[in-house]
């Protein structure tokens, strides 16, 4: 199974609940190129008949981002 957007999502709130910081956001990073792997969320979030402009994937109330 590819990593997916509901994975990213958990493990970038996990990660950033435990360090915020820069080598939080560094491991953020490496799951976002992970993410982007996946050609099932490209062509959902970033194909073709996607408007363009910005598009937020998901906003955690508790981290406030």
């Amino acid at each position: 199974m590819a990593y997916d957007l509901d994975q990213f999502i958990a493990d970038c709130r996990s990660i950033l609940s435990r360090d915020p910081g820069p080598s939080g956001r560094e491991q953020v990073r490496t799951r976002l190129e992970t993410l982007l792997r996946n050609p099932d969320f490209i062509r959902e979030h970033c194909g073709e008949d996607t408007p363009r402009g910005l598009h937020v994937l998901y906003e955690d109330p508790k981290l406030g981002f």
